[in-house]
């Protein structure tokens, strides 16, 4: 696209070529802007995700010290028990 825009305005009179370079200097900052904010729309997307599922992850950790404790506590019953016989 940007190869035929530079052949075009390579053909015209001053004053169109200067009217086209500058609508084609507009164009290539607002397509920089698109892609800018494109990416950082993934990234916001992606800091959103993360700050929605913490709750679930506090929970699932939550659930898993629980787990642990309530096998800490039956091995060390089995473990004190087959001591004592």
């Amino acid at each position: 696209m940007l190869c035929v825009c530079v052949q075009v305005i390579g053909h015209l009179q001053h004053g169109y070529r200067d009217l086209l370079c500058h609508v084609r200097s507009q164009y290539e900052q607002m397509i920089s802007m698109l892609e800018h904010e494109y990416n950082e729309q993934i990234y916001v997307s992606g800091k959103l995700m993360a700050v929605i599922n913490a709750p679930a992850t506090l929970r699932n950790y939550s659930q898993r010290a629980d787990n642990l404790s309530s096998k800490s506590v039956y091995i060390h019953h089995v473990m004190s028990s087959s001591v004592s016989t």
